[in-house]
Order: C-alpha cells, then sequence, then structure tokens
C-alpha cells in the first residue's frame, strides 16, 4: 500500500465516521449504502480494498453530503478531495 492510498483511505475514514454521526448510522450501513458491502469498513481498516473502491465510496459520500454538515477535512477542500479521488496515481 503506497502512501497515496494510505491519505485516501485516512480521509474516507475520516467523512465515513462524520457521515454516520450526523445520519446516525453504524458503520455497517454506510458501507451497504456506498460500497454494497457491510464489511467496507473493516476490510479498510485492514487495508483490503482497493483504492477504486475508496475512491467509488469517496465519491458516494461527497455526492450526498448533508448541507448542514460541516465538510471535516481540514488540509482538503471538496473540490481538491474531488481531485485527489478522480487523478490516483499509477503505482496506487
Amino acid at each position: 500500500m503506497n502512501n497515496d492510498s494510505m491519505f485516501i483511505m485516512k480521509e474516507i475514514t475520516t467523512l465515513a465516521e462524520s457521515f454516520i454521526a450526523h445520519k446516525n448510522w453504524s458503520i455497517a450501513t454506510l458501507g451497504t449504502y456506498a460500497a454494497g458491502d457491510s464489511r467496507f469498513f473493516a476490510r479498510l481498516i485492514q487495508g483490503r480494498v482497493t483504492i477504486s473502491q475508496c475512491a467509488r465510496v469517496g465519491l458516494w459520500l461527497e455526492q450526498r453530503w448533508p448541507h448542514e454538515l460541516a465538510w471535516p477535512l481540514e488540509k482538503l477542500s471538496r473540490r481538491e478531495f474531488l481531485l485527489q479521488l478522480r487523478m490516483p496515481k499509477k503505482n496506487a
């Protein structure tokens, strides 16, 4: 797993934590909706997901981000986050 992959996985985890707290969902529920896999985030923590799977979940979260909820990524705006997802490194 390279640094770009680890960075995106960390950002996805941050978004997920904020999203589920706001929606009062479990992490498994979010995984089911965002990835079609209730164990997605368990596998993410274990490093057993691909960068493209993370990108799909990140895009799902960004597209459904509640207007009333502040964007939790301090170092990345929503636009920068989307660019990061859409331009993965060739080695990733």
